[in-house]
């Protein structure tokens, strides 16, 4: 009743009416808001308490959510085209390396209504079986999903400038468009 009162003033934008509704109901509203501060420190204690208790449901779940984002730390999925075959070689401690670089599209509408279309180009690494079944199964213009981390390295090129190239170390792969799927 109280609320409908308030609702109904303030409808009306009745400022007086709406001021007597308040101070009428003013010691009302002071025990709503001292018994949601209670009900408040009982729930913080209950969480609190239910964090030690192992069985439960909640902390399981808790869990669940923070092992989700440990995981997540450092990933990178993509989908794009293959702008070039993939190069492999051996490395001197006998890794097989392969060298590729993907393009991904994204497009959007301006602030004028115009269509603009955005590509982007990541460079991307697999190492060991990657690596080889890269070089079996992607081609030049094959579409691919992968999944994998960033990492950056930096050189110093022939004039003495100090460069960070980023590039990412794939895990896995898909190939898109009817292929075989890849996982290493």
């Amino acid at each position: 009743m109280i609320i409908a009162e308030l609702l109904v003033a303030a409808a009306f934008d009745r400022a007086s009416a709406l001021k007597a509704t308040l101070v009428f109901h003013g010691y009302l509203f002071l025990s709503v808001y001292k018994r949601l501060q209670a009900f408040k420190l009982r729930l913080a204690i209950f969480l609190f308490a239910a964090l030690f208790y192992k069985n439960n449901p909640f902390v399981s779940f808790i869990n669940q959510i923070l092992t989700v984002m440990a995981n997540m730390r450092n990933q990178v999925r993509l989908i794009g085209h293959l702008g070039k075959d993939p190069e492999v070689r051996d490395t001197t401690t006998g890794k097989k390396l392969a060298r590729f670089s993907v393009a991904t599209n994204e497009s959007y509408i301006n602030d004028k209504g115009e269509r603009v279309s955005e590509t982007q180009w990541h460079n991307i690494l697999c190492w060991g079986k990657t690596a080889l079944l890269a070089e079996k199964l992607l081609s030049k213009g094959a579409e691919v999903a992968l999944e994998g981390k960033i990492s950056t390295r930096q050189y110093t090129d022939k004039d003495g400038n100090r460069k960070t190239v980023t590039d990412i170390v794939a895990s896995d792969f898909v190939t898109l468009g009817g292929k075989k799927t890849v996982a290493a």
